[in-house]
């Protein structure tokens, strides 16, 4: 589920599938699919998207600093792990 928020943040970040796939070493198709799997799953839009242009839905601006919390505390954690497991073993 987090390499899914880590999509739609790079989307936003970048206001491009194709930007945030190559951000992510992902494919532009992959990020798409991450995408509409959470709008699925969150039965809601997290994007406008005309021929050209993609913006955030007001629903996917309030989900933002939600999301950026997640993400900052996995990180958080992974760092913390790998310094806890190196230094005792």
């Amino acid at each position: 589920m987090i390499q899914k928020y880590k999509a739609f943040l790079k989307t936003v970040e970048y206001g491009s599938f194709t930007k945030a796939a190559q951000a992510l070493n992902y494919t532009q198709s992959g990020v798409s699919r991450m995408i509409n799997d959470l709008e699925r799953e969150w039965e809601l839009s997290l994007f406008v998207r005309n021929r050209g242009s993609l913006h955030v839905t007001e629903e996917g601006k309030a989900l933002i600093p939600h999301l950026q919390r997640i993400c900052h505390e996995e990180e958080k954690l992974f760092v913390s792990f790998l310094y806890s497991y190196h230094n005792h073993y």
